[in-house]
């Protein structure tokens, strides 16, 4: 693997410690800091895997263009997570210091697009790395 797939994998890792530690939080002031902490990585990381040079297409693109849907709708999929953390920091802010009560599924089906959004990614890395293998072969 390359070194930008290999950070992409760091920051799959890192992102899901940081879910579960969101998914673990019951106040609102709580969800809204991990939240606050979650956004500008998700940030930088959305905007490392959308680089032309060194991004998914220049990782999962020498596999083939195949693959370049794909990667479209995982980019496309960047665009929503990003608006769903802004919708909950804005919800988790009029509820400050509070319990979660029903924010708490908002936050849980936030958790679970954007760890299915990250495994997504990361199958698509690992197919790409082997498709590059096997053609290496």
């Amino acid at each position: 693997m390359t070194d930008s797939a290999d950070r992409i994998i760091d920051d799959h890792r890192f992102i899901r410690q940081q879910l579960q530690k969101l998914e673990s939080a019951t106040r609102s002031d709580e969800a809204a800091e991990l939240l606050a902490e979650l956004s500008p990585i998700m940030s930088e990381h959305f905007k490392a895997e959308e680089e032309p040079d060194t991004g998914l297409y220049a990782i999962v693109g020498e596999a083939g263009p195949q693959h370049n849907r794909a990667i479209d709708a995982l980019f496309a999929e960047h665009r929503d997570l990003e608006s769903a953390v802004a919708e909950l920091q804005t919800l988790l802010g009029e509820r400050a210091d509070h319990p979660l009560g029903p924010l708490g599924n908002k936050v849980k089906d936030f958790v679970s697009q954007l760890r299915q959004h990250e495994a997504n990614e990361t199958e698509l890395l690992s197919v790409a790395a082997n498709d590059d293998m096997g053609a290496a072969d």
